[in-house]
This record gives C-alpha cells, sequence and structure tokens, in this order.
C-alpha cells in the first residue's frame, strides 16, 4: 500500500479549488486507486471540479469524500464534491458516526449521496504540532473507509 499525501490547503484550513484539482489530477497521474478528500468547496457546482471527478471515474479510482459538518440535509443544502455523488457511482461520500454508533448531529445527511459513516467523534488521535487530544469531524471519519 502506497499513501500518496497531496497538500493543497493552507495551515489555516483554506484552500483553492484549482489546486485541490490539481491534487486530484496528481494523484491519478500516479496510478491512485482510492483517492480520500477531506475538503469542501461549498454549496455551488464547479463545472472544472465536476470535470475532475469524472477524470477519477474514467481512470477507474474510487473517490473518497467526507461528507461535511454543517448538520445539512444536503437534499436542500447541496455540498460539492459531495453531491457529484448522485452522478458518478465512483464517488463514496462518508458520514460520521458518534460513540454510540449514531449519526454524529454536525455531519451531513442525504440517504442518496451520504452512502455510509465511519467513527468521526470524539477520537483520540494526533494533532498538528505533536501530541494527541480529541477532535471529531466527517475529516476524521473518511481515512476509516478510504483506508
Amino acid at each position: 500500500i502506497n499513501i500518496l499525501p497531496c497538500k493543497f490547503m493552507s495551515a489555516d484550513g483554506w484552500g483553492k479549488t484549482s489546486d485541490a484539482i490539481q491534487c486530484m489530477d496528481w494523484c491519478l497521474e500516479q496510478k491512485a486507486e482510492i483517492i480520500s478528500a477531506s475538503w469542501s468547496c461549498g454549496e455551488l457546482s464547479n463545472p472544472p471540479l465536476e470535470e475532475a471527478v469524472a477524470r477519477t471515474k474514467q481512470a477507474g479510482a474510487l473517490l473518497v469524500i467526507a461528507a461535511g459538518n454543517q448538520g445539512a440535509d444536503m437534499r436542500k443544502t447541496p455540498y460539492y464534491p459531495q453531491s457529484y455523488a448522485r452522478q458518478y457511482d465512483n464517488v463514496l461520500v462518508v458520514g460520521a458516526s458518534d460513540e454510540y454508533d449514531e449519526h454524529a448531529f454536525f455531519s451531513n445527511h442525504d440517504p442518496d449521496t451520504v452512502h455510509l459513516s465511519a467513527p468521526g467523534h470524539w477520537i483520540y488521535s494526533t494533532t498538528v504540532g505533536g501530541g494527541y487530544n480529541f477532535s471529531s469531524g466527517t475529516s476524521i471519519a473518511a481515512p476509516y473507509v478510504s483506508g
């Protein structure tokens, strides 16, 4: 198993969609079979991003995407690239479950786009700069699924 990290976000958690697309394309150039994406572009569909998702499908790669932490019903408030799961069967959207194996209150949901949940609430893990702490989010849940 090879892990190919591709960082495009700044230390404060911001990044450009164009840089995310470059990372996805780089992963495909490296022949990645699974791409884990713990980020969102928000509520607006983005044609270049959709084209990148289409390229992952064409390459036969599985795109595992964190559902998001707004507690939103994505049938009413779609988020992208998560909502591309409606069009592309290689997109797997992961919500977060809590310590009782129930849907975490903050996890976005939609029976048509969020395919499964994984542990993502109050997870003890490493922190930036060293050390350990508890954290929550669908960005923690998605890597459980992607491997």
